[in-house]
């Protein structure tokens, strides 16, 4: 639309109206307003343009020429000045705009020219607010919202088809909570704000509240488009004002300089410098580990090294302060640094950590920095007065020093100091540590003399006192500390003696308050470890350490306090506490370990301080307390509570062990013999023994291993008069693999049974003599099927006499041969389920047995019980006394196999009087025939049991070979037998006990050397107990005189020794050839295998002095062990008795043979009885082993396992018929099994041998 406009050429126009009336609005977009003026007036000056709209983009085009000053407002708030032409501006809001045009005119005259433009654009409304406009502490979010909704435009309401994008800037001292960077962004698609609002939240916190306390932030949000939107407003502001507190710490202390065992003062103010308060503060003291807290604020808790004392509100401008005193108990030099800090938790605020400090000093003397050299170079020696040293290189005592009383040694990392040869180093309530490394201790050199006394602390050290040879000690009153040895006196070469005539060791400690300091070296010491040990000594001439006063020497937290080696030991009223293994490897510790050799006359004895309750108990928490390894034992009054295990001796034939009123409360162990043929004398007697397991092992009150005792020795009971309390998986009194023991007069109470619980128990052995022993259960030992009074397993000639039994399941029971003649004489079994019960391989031979006593309640059983059935049964006689009830139960209560019992007129059989049960005379019995002649079956395990009654019995004959005539049946046997393995096996045994025969000459000199040895060790100890008595005169006396006896002592040990080698050298050479005759032999079962595998490790070990078992060693008795001993032979309980030396075993026979109360059997014998066409064969194997299997198992696997149930094989049955190549395979026990749904279904045993 063009419009003409008319002027006078006498006039200017200034100002052209359009009205432009009933025009609707949306067609304004894109008018065209064109002015023309006529030629006459163009040269003349003119404001007047031109306007074309587009949308909310509107150009303007000047009529006036350029080069003229000009101007736009263009009503919205914004102008140009001299803008190109035409020019084009963008209106961004909405509504009525009036552009004017200014020009100035030559002579300085302004035109203006307006024009109105109407601009309808989209329009957003935008709003803001805050939560948590205020924040108090650092990291407090404030969330700032943004809401934008569509608006009208002059009555229009239009779509925001374009993306918006808003954008924050962040101030200094926020961020973006969950986002990195200084600027917010956040972009909003096209068409996503609407009427109904769309809200957009921007999180910040405050980082810097120190810096921000009293000011207002801006948060300012603009909004942009790629199109013309009317914002409203252009950019929404809102603001965060801090409100906070500012905490500050200071820590002061009013004692700079403290002495050790002083007081350290410290003042803590915390001051608020923020704006608000500042609740629930809570002030941190971090204090050194030397302090230890005396007066603190009431309200303060302490937790390890750590003081917290809460403060309810601390006011914006206030402050609190707090006093509190340590007492320092540090002798090291330096600076001792307390720290401190403030913690605000509801603003997660932590103040710088502010500290204050003390210096160390000594009476005011100050310290001396010892760079190392002779002690005659530091400043000030020989030392009149107290010295602080700080020890920072090798020291030497180059002339004899005393350290007067109340000094202080502070020793440098690795330092040593050595005591030369005729030089002495006295410390008298002297103090010698290290402040971060261990230090390497005090070597004491040949001659060289160390005395400590009076309240003196040796600590810190690796080595606190290392002794080289013949160096004087006088040591008491001492404290050693944290050391991981205290004294090392390690072997001289050559084998020669410490000579410790010059030893005296009174009341001294030896502890481990806390752990190690950090090692200097690469010795193998755990982080975070105790001690290793208060003495570790060998080749003294004695190691004495006898009563002294009220002062007691004790040693204390560490894994062994004495270890003793190639030394006697003697120890008299001696403390061991807590002693355990702790970070060092091997799960064991001692309170006294001390080991000699096969070859020597070492000997422990050890004494406390009684047994009674009053009585100071001697261990105390310790895991053992007493191991003796080939060593005389002689251990007896004490006290022992807390023990795993009390009192343990290992040990070769020709020893001499007394273990003899002994209180033990332990969860393990309590009195544990092992030996490989002994020992020369036996004495367990009058000990009182508590178990209560703490394991899933089984526990014993009193057990003996592999033990051999003086069959001419029964005067006296070899195990006698001890009482033993036991529960739980348990044995009161056990025998394993042993012969000749008496087990005379003890009380056994079984306690809570549980798994398997027996009173007294033999396993294996031979020959063993149990009498007046009285064993008592409560009520739930009736009631526990694997509970027995006593307990007979396959333990031959096992003599009872006098035993009385109550309240268990079973009084007595035999599984396995027990084939014995003359077994029961005057025994009496009162209140069990069943008197006495025979599992099915339960077998006696007859019995003419009288004055028994079976007598009591049988409530729901029978006095007797056979699960073998009536034949077995027929093969043990026992006769019963009649005269009257209730000793005689009635008939329905006996087993109805006839002819067990036989009844017998007359008196009980007396038992007064000192040990019962005479020596069985060797004669061939009935049962002997039927093993001869192969009429004996057993019902299960048959054969074992047919094994094992060859054995027996051709040992027998071997040795009464005047029995072998007795028939021709036994004749017979005997002769086809002695071509057999089993004659080679016996007479390697018999060879064995030969070897440790010592020639008559020489026992009774090695017995009178014995003698003498034993009676100088006497005279030392007194001459010990009256050195701590005695004056300076008598001191003089009493060493010379110590020093005469110690030289007699060695003298006849040396001789001991020399003839012990010889001795020896003989045993050696008799065992060298019964390895080879052991190796020679060809054995064609597993039971044979068994017992020359056990003979082979105990001829190559303990029987050449040798008693640490390698790991082969221990897998091959592992596998012997854990065989079940009806199937495996009496090997089993040989290798049991040899693998103690090497770790805790324990074995449950009923799960090993499924042969339980109830009469079970082994899974071989019940496939056996299921499928007879499953079998195995060769066996023993050699190189190829084959399965006959049954039809219906084909599709099931076969797996073959070794002993240890480790597989070797697997395959599917496909046929009747399955072989395995074995070649590669080791002699040993296997296993063949059938699987069916993972589950075996048929298993058979075989042995390969090569």
């Amino acid at each position: 639309m063009i419009l003409p406009l008319h002027h006078h050429r006498l006039h200017v126009i200034s100002k052209i109206n359009l009205i432009l009336n009933n025009l609707p609005s949306h067609l304004l977009a894109g008018v065209l307003i064109l002015i023309s003026l006529c030629p006459d007036a163009i040269s003349q000056c003119t404001a007047d343009f031109s306007v074309q709209q587009q949308g909310c983009q509107v150009t303007v085009t000047s009529i006036m020429p350029p080069g003229n000053f000009q101007k736009w407002d263009w009503g919205d708030g914004t102008s140009n000045n001299n803008t190109t032409n035409p020019y084009t501006h963008t209106y961004n809001d909405c509504g009525n705009f009036t552009i004017t045009h200014t020009v100035q005119c030559a002579g300085g005259t302004f035109l203006t020219a307006t024009a109105n433009v109407v601009i309808v654009v989209p329009l957003v409304n935008i709003s803001t607010q805050v939560s948590n406009p205020q924040p108090s502490c650092n990291n407090q979010i404030s969330t700032i919202s943004y809401t934008l909704c569509q608006g009208n435009c002059l009555g229009q309401q239009q779509n925001i088809n374009v993306p918006v994008t808003l954008t924050v800037p962040i101030p200094t001292g926020f961020e973006i909570a969950g986002q990195s960077g200084s600027t917010w962004t956040a972009t909003l698609p096209a068409n996503s704000i609407t009427p109904q609002c769309t809200t957009l939240y921007l999180a910040v916190k405050v980082i810097d509240l120190a810096a921000s306390i009293g000011m207002t932030f801006n948060f300012t949000m603009t909004p942009s488009a790629p199109a013309c939107i009317d914002f409203v407003p252009n950019a929404a502001t809102t603001q965060v004002s801090p409100a906070i507190s500012s905490l500050v710490i200071t820590k002061t202390t009013s004692t700079p300089n403290v002495q050790p065992n002083g007081t350290a003062q410290f003042t803590i103010t915390v001051q608020n410098q923020g704006t608000i308060a500042a609740n629930n503060v809570e002030i941190i003291d971090n204090f050194p580990a030397a302090f230890i807290p005396l007066t603190l604020p009431s309200s303060a808790t302490i937790a390890g090294d750590i003081i917290t004392i809460p403060v309810s509100s601390i006011p914006a401008n206030g402050s609190v302060s707090f006093n509190l005193s340590f007492k320092v108990a540090t002798l090291c030099a330096g600076n001792q640094v307390n720290e401190a800090w403030v913690l605000h938790p509801a603003c997660d605020f932590e103040s710088a950590h502010v500290t204050a400090s003390v210096s160390m000093n000594l009476n005011g003397v100050p310290i001396v920095v010892v760079p190392g050299g002779n002690v005659t170079d530091i400043p000030g020696w020989p030392f009149p007065n107290p010295v602080f040293l700080h020890v920072q290189g090798d020291l030497t005592i180059n002339e004899s020093t005393l350290f007067p009383a109340t000094s202080i040694l502070q020793m440098g990392n690795g330092v040593k100091i050595t005591i030369p040869t005729d030089k002495y180093m006295w410390i008298d309530n002297t103090r010698l540590h290290s402040c971060d490394k261990l230090w390497e201790g005090i070597r004491a050199e040949q001659n060289a003399t160390f005395v400590s006394e009076e309240n003196s602390f040796v600590e810190d050290a690796k080595y606190a006192l290392r002794v080289v040879d013949d160096a004087t000690l006088n040591i008491s009153e001492t404290t050693f500390n944290r050391n991981y040895t205290s004294i090392y006196a390690p072997a001289l070469t050559g084998g020669n003696q410490h000579n410790t005539a010059a030893w005296t060791l009174f009341g001294n400690t030896f502890q481990c308050s806390e752990a190690l300091r950090p090692k200097f070296d690469n010795i193998n010491i755990p982080a975070g470890a105790f001690s290793y040990a208060g003495m570790d000594v060998s080749h003294l001439s004695l190691l004495s350490i006898v009563e002294s006063g009220n002062s007691v020497t004790t040693f204390r937290d560490m894994k062994y306090g004495i270890k003793a080696a190639s030394s006697p030991v003697t120890i008299t009223k001696v403390r061991f506490v807590n002693i355990q293994p702790g970070l060092y490897s091997g799960n064991f510790a001692y309170g006294i370990y001390a080991q000699g050799s096969s070859n020597s006359s070492y000997a422990l004895t050890q004494k406390g301080w009684g047994m009674g309750g009053n009585a100071p108990a001697s261990f105390e928490n310790c895991h053992t307390g007493i191991y003796g390894l080939q060593m005389n034992v002689n251990v007896r009054n004490n006290r022992m509570v807390g023990m795993y295990r009390g009192i343990e001796a290992a040990l070769e034939a020709n020893k001499d062990v007394i273990i003899q009123n002994n209180k033990v409360l332990t969860s393990f162990r309590g009195i544990r013999l092992t030996t490989s043929n002994g020992p020369k004398s036996l004495r367990i007697t009058g000990n009182s023994v508590n178990v209560s397991p703490g394991s899933s092992q089984e526990s014993y009150g009193i057990s003996i291993e592999n033990s051999t005792a003086n069959a001419n020795d029964w005067s006296m009971g070899h195990v006698a008069y001890n009482a033993v309390v036991h529960s739980g998986y348990s044995t009161g009194i056990s025998l394993l693999n042993s012969k000749s023991i008496n087990v005379f007069s003890n009380l056994v109470s079984l306690n809570q049974p549980s798994t398997e619980t027996n009173g007294i128990r033999a396993r294996g052995g031979s020959g063993n003599r149990l009498s007046l022993n009285y064993v008592w259960g409560n009520s739930g030992a009736l009631s526990n099927e694997f509970t027995s009074g006593i307990l007979a397993f396959s333990s031959k000639s096992l003599l009872m006499c006098c035993d009385s039994v109550q309240n268990t399941y079973a009084g007595i029971r035999f599984t396995g041969l027990c084939n014995s003649y003359e077994l029961f004489l005057g025994n009496k079994f009162n209140t069990h389920l069943y008197g006495l019960h025979f599992t099915e391989t339960g077998v006696l031979e007859n019995q003419e047995n009288n004055g028994n006593r079976w007598w009591g309640t049988y409530s729901g059983g029978k006095m007797a019980r056979h699960d073998g059935g009536i034949d077995p049964a027929q093969n043990s006689i026992f006769r019963i006394h009649t005269d009257q009830l209730p000793y005689m139960p009635p008939f329905t209560l006996l087993d109805p196999a006839t002819g067990w019992f036989i009844p017998q007129g007359g008196g009980f059989f007396s038992c007064s009087g000192g040990p019962l049960c005479a020596q069985l005379i060797a004669e061939v019995t009935d049962f002997d025939k039927k093993i001869a002649d192969g009429t004996f079956q057993s019902p299960a395990y048959n054969d074992g049991m047919r094994w094992l009654g060859k054995r027996n019995l051709y040992e027998k004959l071997y040795h009464h070979p005047e029995l072998v005539s007795f028939d021709p049946d036994i004749t017979n046997f005997f002769n086809q037998t002695g071509n057999t393995p089993i004659a080679d096996l016996v007479e390697v045994e018999d060879g064995i006990g030969d070897a440790y025969i010592i020639e008559s000459g020489d026992a009774t000199t090695l017995n009178f050397y014995d003698e003498t040895i034993g009676g100088h060790i006497v005279t030392l100890e007194e001459i010990d107990s009256a050195l701590y008595y005695a004056d300076a005169a008598g001191w003089v006396t009493l060493l010379n005189q110590k020093s005469n006896e110690m030289s007699a002592l060695m003298q006849v040990m040396q001789q001991s020794s020399q003839l012990w080698s010889s001795v020896e050298a003989e045993r050696l050479s008799a065992i060298s050839q019964l390895i080879a005759q052991n190796d020679a032999i060809f054995s064609t079962s597993i039971r044979e295998e068994n017992e020359k595998t056990v003979n082979a490790i105990f001829l190559s070990t303990f029987a050449q002095n040798i008693t640490e078992l390698n790991d082969p060693q221990v897998t091959q008795l592992e596998g012997i062990a854990g065989q079940c001993p009806l199937d495996g032979g009496n090997a089993v309980f040989a290798a049991r008795g040899m693998l103690e030396w090497a770790k805790d075993t324990s074995f449950n026979d009923y799960v090993l043979c499924d042969e339980s109360g109830g009469g079970g059997r082994s899974a071989e014998n019940a496939s056996d009885q299921e499928d007879s066409s499953f079998r195995l064969y060769p066996n023993p194997a050699g190189n190829v082993l084959t399965i006959d299997l049954p039809e219906a198992v084909l599709g099931d696997e076969v797996i073959v396992a070794n002993y240890l149930g480790e597989e070797v094989y697997r395959r599917k049955a496909v046929s009747r018929k399955v072989s395995f190549d074995i070649s590669n395979l080791p002699n040993g026990l296997y296993f063949c099994q059938v699987l069916r749904c993972q589950k075996p279904f048929l298993v058979k045993s075989f042995v390969i041998i090569k």
